[in-house]
């Protein structure tokens, strides 16, 4: 924006209306010209990102349509994660990171086989520890990108538990990080309410008593 208005006020609102930088008149055309640059890289800067982050959800929808018992999965949980996050009064910053671990929090099970992820029985104690492994995996897919760095924690840390039996570092309490714990409470309750290919759904209802009996997920959030 380019303005013979310069007042305080003036700047502010055009920023505010969409203007990426504000040059008062008389301008200088070095600094003009300077300055349109670096909106251009920062555009530039911006679509690669975006593109980086549309491969990463593409990916994380391929892992998806493998499994159909998990179809909307990721679509729930981004949703739902970020309407219990504003509820949490969390800031603009972490409610993204909690729309994007929706979408990409087990993104890693493009490492796991067939056979083991699409097992219907029991999965054994060797296929179990390579299941594992989906969090680390997908916490190495979206670390490149500093914009992804707590997302890359709900990756990493959502299935650790309070007590420490969780997994893949074994964290416990308050070191597991705080944005893992929301979204593990969001991802236990869809994994509960939808039914999946080795159990049915378990009604409201029944989640009610479970809540009100053994607080099994409370405690992870609010101490």
């Amino acid at each position: 924006m380019i303005t013979s208005m310069g007042a305080p006020d003036d700047v502010v609102h055009g920023m505010e209306v969409g203007a990426d930088d504000y040059v008062t008149k008389p301008f200088n055309s070095v600094e003009l010209i300077a300055r349109v640059k670096a909106v251009i890289e920062r555009k530039r800067l911006t679509d690669l990102l975006d593109d980086a982050e549309a491969v990463l959800f593409t990916l994380a929808r391929l892992v998806e349509a493998r499994d159909e018992g998990t179809s909307d999965h990721c679509d729930r949980l981004s949703y739902a994660s970020v309407v219990f996050g504003k509820e949490l009064g969390l800031n603009i910053n972490d409610l993204e990171a909690l729309r994007r671990g929706g979408v990409l929090h087990d993104i890693g099970k493009l490492g796991i086989p067939d056979s083991i992820l699409l097992k219907k029985d029991k999965l054994n104690d060797e296929e179990w520890q390579i299941m594992k492994q989906h969090t680390t995996i997908g916490a190495t897919l979206c670390s490149p990108l500093r914009t992804m760095k707590s997302t890359a924690e709900i990756v990493c840390y959502h299935h650790e538990k309070f007590d420490g039996t969780g997994y893949p570092a074994g964290l416990k309490g308050e070191a597991i990080p705080f944005l893992a714990r929301v979204f593990q409470i969001v991802d236990i309750y869809d994994a509960l309410y939808n039914e999946r290919s080795y159990k049915p759904r378990i009604l409201w209802s029944r989640l009610l008593r479970l809540w009100s009996t053994k607080r099994i997920w409370a405690t992870g959030i609010l101490i």
